[in-house]
């Protein structure tokens, strides 16, 4: 019997795994950053506060698509799983593809195709990023499962702000209750075509 609860066991979480892959959650965070006004206001907690796109991405995506709510702890060594990448790669990437639009000893041309290669490869390191969080993800311990997807997404949101020491604000609240409403958007629009398109 205990081979046979093993063996559930394994297969229960390789299917949890195939459900939860760094594909998916990639796939999403491509689709919703372009959605609506996303991006807008991830950027402004990025650069008013701070704070990791990819955590945030992540917070809404395991909440909404899984119901799993996530707390300070799991922040704290999420964050810290992809920290080294994030300063050793992703944010020197950013920091080329800033400076490139405003070197003025090059032509247009020039300048905006160097761009466009730095952008692209700032894109690569930001999915290497997330599957260092998908695979993380597996790593976490008590892990609770909600019923109710957008409460697990606004939750997961106040977690990272607590872990991150970010005051939340009305500011703050309206963008997570945005970003929420966001996500309940798009990922109802994508079940919906989705079934239209099987």
């Amino acid at each position: 019997m205990p081979c046979l609860l093993t063996s559930i066991s394994k297969n229960l979480t390789s299917i949890t795994q195939t459900r939860l892959s760094a594909s998916q959650f990639w796939d999403f965070s491509l689709a919703y950053y372009k959605y609506s006004d996303s991006a807008e206001l991830m950027l402004e907690l990025q650069n008013s506060h701070n704070l990791d796109v990819n955590l945030i991405l992540f917070s809404l995506w395991i909440g909404s698509s899984h119901g799993s709510r996530l707390e300070q702890t799991h922040f704290q060594i999420l964050d810290n799983a992809i920290e080294g990448w994030r300063a050793n790669i992703t944010q020197p990437l950013r920091n080329i593809r800033q400076s490139c639009k405003h070197l003025g000893d090059l032509d247009a041309t020039t300048r905006n195709s160097f761009t466009k290669m730095a952008a692209n490869i700032e894109i690569r390191s930001e999915h290497a990023c997330q599957a260092i969080l998908t695979r993380q993800f597996f790593n976490l311990e008590n892990i609770e499962n909600i019923s109710d997807p957008s409460i697990a997404a606004s939750k997961n949101l106040n977690a990272y702000f607590a872990y991150s020491g970010t005051t939340k604000t009305g500011k703050i609240l309206n963008i997570r209750n945005r970003l929420v409403e966001l996500t309940r958007e798009y990922l109802s629009q994508h079940a919906a075509y989705s079934l239209q398109h099987p």
